[in-house]
């Protein structure tokens, strides 16, 4: 196996999905280590050309950068449904504040977090219209292929439902286990949606982690919930006070963050 760091790794994926490299040739040129370098090299020229300040970049060279240069058998294609995403959400919410004390004077002492604080995960599929389908899991469920493919399936009914005009399907999902399985890849084949792929350990070109579940907890912070019916209410609430500029954004924003990723060799974006 080759000891490519993980910026290197984002880079070469970003440059043969952009070349329009099948996943599993993509994986046995990775594999290859001699390769993986020269590949990495072409893709940091292939970058440079693409930067703005470069007087010789091209229309035809560069990845797209918004929602209007999208669709191109070549370039990436923004999500249609998702990005799928799950976070932990918690019936307590209670966080610690900054307080002032007088010079020499001991600090509050905070217990410490509790691991096993009563919790939910939440899984979520969106668009740039809104949220298409979400589901809060009891306490103590968490998602398998058997949950995802449900969870795919009654996407589908939200789709008929919500965007009865919408012929073509686009997923954005990362490649944890549950995407991958096979009850998972029967259910996309049958309902013929493609996939968008994405890097694995790489939340800041998600928009779900860099736009929605960060206000999301926000909103939860400082409040306390009883019952699972009161945590999913105010979960509803949340999703059901953003404007369309909120959902449209969320997506908008993904061309520049893809970009800024490879023009700066992989490294990751640092809100």
């Amino acid at each position: 196996m080759n000891d490519l760091s993980r910026p290197e790794l984002r880079l070469i994926i970003f440059y043969e999905w952009s070349c329009g490299t099948p996943a599993a040739e993509m994986v046995t040129k990775i594999g290859r280590e001699g390769e993986a370098r020269c590949i990495y090299a072409r893709a940091g020229d292939h970058a440079r050309l693409q930067s703005p300040n470069h007087h010789k970049s091209s229309s035809r060279s560069r990845l797209p950068t918004s929602a209007g240069e999208m669709g191109t058998p070549c370039s990436l294609s923004l999500p249609d449904a998702g990005p799928w995403d799950e976070s932990w959400v918690l019936y307590n919410n209670d966080t610690h504040r900054a307080v002032w004390i007088s010079r020499g004077e001991e600090p509050p002492v905070h217990p410490k977090a509790n691991l096993h604080e009563k919790k939910c995960l939440l899984s979520c599929f969106c668009d740039a219209k809104g949220m298409l389908y979400y589901e809060l899991l009891p306490q103590g469920r968490t998602v398998n292929a058997t949950t995802y493919s449900n969870q795919l399936a009654s996407l589908a009914f939200a789709l008929r439902e919500k965007r009865p005009r919408r012929s073509a399907v686009r997923l954005l999902h990362d490649n944890a286990r549950p995407h991958v399985a096979k009850d998972t890849q029967e259910k996309l084949q049958e309902l013929n949606w493609d996939t968008i792929p994405h890097p694995p350990y790489s939340p800041d070109i998600a928009p779900s982690d860099y736009h929605l579940f960060r206000p999301l907890k926000l909103f939860l912070k400082e409040k306390r919930f009883a019952k699972y019916e009161d945590l999913r209410m105010a979960v509803f609430d949340f999703f059901d006070s953003q404007s369309a500029a909120f959902w449209k954004k969320g997506i908008d924003d993904l061309p520049e963050r893809w970009l800024t990723v490879v023009t700066n060799d992989g490294q990751y974006i640092v809100d």
